[in-house]
């Protein structure tokens, strides 16, 4: 996650800085935000979402709302005429504020050219050219010509989504215009109005969701809509949803001045830092000076910014010892990477200049999921750091941002009543940043096939070091986590494996207790086929070895040479599809299943090659990972059947086949067929014993990381290599997962699923239905949200490059999907999942404790004996 190609959550379409898109992508990046923000809204009286959000400012009185908006036109006329208007009502209502007609053209450097319909601004930074400059932006206003059709929320529907065309469309507006806002600006929530013919609605958005006002008439009602703005513009910033943290560089300031000077001088070494510093300079995109509260750090030690004085919230020793943090500071410009959608972590990744020591630093701003289970990633890092654990980032400073909390969860708790943390569908969510050491290049950049086995093997020296010094699983192995380090005085680049904020502490080695409900974390793509076949699978080390095996099979398809004859098709099937199980979830795909299990990787019945022939080294390394994960999913079958069974749903099928070979007539007398029988049997008996052993061997060799670190040594010292042997991207350029999947997911919508029990919302993966509009791609929001009980759990939605040099900003397969979910709390048994059937856990190992105990207190051993 420290460099410029590192995504996180995701696999919904990254949010690029650059180059235009059609207007096709603008609809489906709508259709994104909007099934990500399912579940996420809580309707509020119009008057405890004042007193809530916008208290009254102390001291002052308000005048006479009375009239205010008589002179907007009537229900019904043109979008256009009702901007200029407003804008001049605003003037007695919003002292030192301008509202500012933006309908006409769009930001620079704005991915998809969005014009939102007006805007707030201070008046003295009121643009004049008609553009967004959603860095400055208080306040959006969004107009619609009716007060029914267009109105985007519904109070008597499930989710209260109105789910009319037009009501889709402006909440798809509303949505993205607020993502757009925080992606700009540093925000801890934000506003914004909606305007429908006669009647209006106010919406607050932070991280957790989106709190809504009840539908008004504001020309009737005017107190309503004249009240909150009257209060807004008498608040100060932090009250209108300002990170006191984040101060604006302005140009010509002394910060200015420095960023510009150290992006033009060149460094001797790792110049590529200062080139990806330099684009931060950007029209379009603010420069900031960001402050980082230091957790660890001892109290009085006021940190980079001599002459600033301290200021911190308060933190805890592991003696007990208050101290207080301290205060770093870093400048920023343009995000290296940017994390789309507007619920969940909101993820921005920086190359950053500390204030003090003049280098250059990676700085990740998120808002993290608040949560007892969830350790803060600095501190995994400073637990591997002083473990010297080779190859991982190098934290410098991290902490929780002020007090910077995410609010609207609480509303949705006040609403609903108190429920249990698996079961709310918005989390809280707390402003985090960390500052690492290294800023790196993306895995996608390796310069040759030597080059990619030599960095995924350093990044599996890393995991064997945390898991053996550390009993750390890193959980999210996965392209985006790996990245290029440049070493001083050496050809060949060191991979680091990065992003430990997922990772999870495994008791007594490989030895997990069973997931209490689905619980899967990665990145879709990478995942294991056995997690993604049952989400009730806890993670094991298989599962993490398995992920380094299908990111550098992806990698070697993306810029190999190989004889893959359609790589579009290949890509979607082993490492995109997905299959709806029963309405409950998704599972593994046919083509990666079918590969694991059988150990044949393989496109139309060929079996595939890379390099330019079958001495290539890497033919060597992927078919001898396959044998041993085919011989572990074996011998899960056999120990551990229900690991790979979908749990089930509904009764069970008929057994009419059955029934008709049992009618057929027999030939053979009776004493000579049991003879046959007897003797078919011990040769079956026999044979599978056989490769039962054969398979526990193969299996044994993922016990530990010794014997695959030894392949991956053998293999990279081997003179078969080919010298600069990447090619272009083999992926098409109009490769695009929505369309790979019309026609091809069931077409059940949200609504044919109405009579299932969704009470609440767990954590870590949104789960949709399967369609929310005919032919739309269910996906997931940000690596923390899903539904529970399990409505289909999304597994992530991905659109490919259409740019090879620009991949690091649009390939969603070089995101992060996190779809890490908590078990519920013992107390919360509607959340607990059915025991499996009788007949598979006699087979289970731990089968004797299985048949006492419930499903999920069993504790499952997956090393192989």
């Amino acid at each position: 996650m420290y460099a410029q190609g590192t995504p996180t959550k995701v696999v919904l379409p990254t949010h690029s800085v650059h180059s235009a898109q059609p207007s096709g992508k603008v609809d489906e990046n709508r259709q994104v935000l909007r099934q990500e923000m399912w579940r996420k809204f809580i309707t509020v009286p119009s008057s405890d979402f004042l007193e809530r959000f916008l208290p009254r400012p102390v001291g002052l009185t308000p005048g006479n709302y009375a009239g205010a908006f008589n002179k907007m036109p009537r229900e019904g006329d043109r979008e256009e005429s009702l901007y200029e208007p407003f804008c001049k009502c605003l003037v007695a209502l919003c002292p030192g504020y301008k509202c500012v007609s933006t309908a006409n053209a769009p930001d620079r450097d704005e991915k998809f050219k969005q014009k939102v319909d007006a805007a707030l601004f201070l008046e003295e930074e009121a643009p004049t050219d008609g553009r967004q400059h959603w860095a400055q932006q208080r306040i959006s206003f969004e107009f619609k010509r009716y007060s029914g059709r267009d109105d985007p929320f519904d109070e008597e529907k499930e989710g209260y989504e109105h789910d009319t065309s037009y009501g889709d469309r402006t909440r798809g507006q509303a949505i993205a215009y607020a993502a757009e806002i925080f992606a700009r600006q540093f925000r801890t929530f934000c506003f914004t109005v909606l305007i429908l013919g006669n009647c209006a609605r106010i919406v607050r958005w932070d991280r957790s969701g989106a709190a809504f006002t009840e539908k008004f008439n504001y020309k009737r009602n005017p107190e309503i809509l004249g009240e909150f703005l009257w209060r807004f513009s008498h608040h100060q910033a932090k009250e209108q949803g300002y990170d006191e943290s984040a101060t604006l560089v302005t140009e010509g300031s002394e910060d200015h001045v420095l960023m510009k000077q150290y992006a033009e001088t060149k460094l001797e070494f790792g110049d590529y830092i200062r080139e990806y510093f330099k684009t931060s300079f950007d029209a379009g995109w603010p420069l900031w000076r960001l402050k980082v509260d230091d957790e660890s750090s001892p109290e009085g030690d006021h940190g980079n910014d001599p002459g600033k004085s301290h200021v911190g919230t308060s933190a805890r020793t592991a003696s007990g010892v208050s101290t207080v943090p301290r205060s770093t500071y870093y400048l920023v410009g343009k995000p290296h990477f940017l994390a789309n959608g507007m619920v969940g972590r909101g993820t921005r990744g920086y190359v950053a200049l500390d204030c003090q020591t003049r280098k250059f630093v990676f700085l990740k701003d998120a808002w993290r999921v608040d949560h007892v289970d969830i350790e803060k990633e600095g501190d995994v890092l400073r637990k591997l750091n002083d473990a010297s654990v080779k190859n991982v980032p190098t934290l410098v400073c991290h902490g929780d941002v002020l007090d910077q909390q995410t609010l609207t969860q609480a509303v949705w708790e006040e609403v609903n009543g108190p429920t249990p943390a698996a079961r709310r569908p918005l989390k809280k969510h707390t402003h985090y940043r960390l500052v690492v050491k290294e800023v790196g290049y993306p895995l996608a950049e390796f310069k040759e096939g030597f080059e990619l086995v030599k960095v995924v093997y350093d990044c599996l020296i890393a995991h064997q070091q945390a898991y053996e010094k550390l009993h750390l699983l890193h959980r999210d192995i996965s392209v985006g986590n790996i990245l290029m380090m440049e070493q001083e005085g050496e050809e060949v680049r060191v991979g680091y494996l990065c992003d430990w904020e997922l990772s999870k502490l495994v008791s007594g080695g490989n030895v997990l207790q069973a997931a209490r409900q689905p619980d899967r974390t990665g990145t879709w793509q990478f995942m294991s086929a056995l997690s993604l076949r049952n989400p009730y699978k806890p993670s094991t080390l298989q599962d993490d070895l398995e992920s380094f095996f299908h990111l550098l099979l992806y990698m070697a398809i993306r810029f190999l040479p190989h004889t893959i004859s359609d790589v579009g098709s290949f890509i979607y099937h082993y490492f995109d599809a997905s299959k709806s199980h029963q309405g409950q979830f998704y599972v593994c795909g046919d083509k990666k299943w079918s590969t694991m299990k059988n150990g044949d990787l393989s496109d139309d019945g060929e079996p595939i090659e890379f390099g330019i022939s079958s001495t290539y080294p890497l033919n060597s390394l992927l078919g001898t990972l396959l044998g041993y994960f085919k011989g572990y999913y074996a011998v899960v079958a056999q120990d551990l059947p229900y690991l790979l069974q979908r749990p089930k749903v509904g009764p069970a099928s008929s057994n009419i086949i059955t029934a008709n070979l049992k009618r057929r007539p027999t030939y053979l007398p009776p004493t000579f067929q049991n003879e046959v029988a007897s003797m078919n049997a011990t040769k079956v008996t026999q044979a599978i014993e056989v490769q039962m052993k054969e398979n526990r061997e193969m299996a044994q060799q993922l016990n530990s990381h010794k014997r695959i670190c030894g392949h991956f040594e053998e293999i990279i010292r081997s003179d078969s290599w080919l010298e600069l042997d990447k090619t272009t991207d083999n992926l098409p350029k109009k490769y695009n997962l929505v369309k790979e999947t019309e026609g091809v997911r069931d077409s059940t919508n949200r609504t044919s699923l109405g009579n299932v029990d969704v009470h609440g919302l767990s954590t870590k993966m949104m789960s949709l239905s399967l369609n929310c509009t005919p032919k739309m791609l269910p996906v997931a929001s940000d690596a923390q949200e899903r539904v529970c009980p399990p409505l289909l759990p999304q597994k992530p939605r991905s659109v490919a490059h259409s740019n090879p040099t620009e991949s690091f900003h649009t390939d969603p397969h070089l995101s992060v999907l996190s779809l890490d979910m908590f078990g519920p709390t013992e107390s919360d048994p509607v959340a607990q999942p059915p025991t499996p059937p009788q007949d598979h856990v006699s087979h289970s190992t731990n089968a004797k404790n299985a048949q006492s105990s419930p499903f999920w207190k069993r504790t499952w051993s997956c090393t192989v004996q």
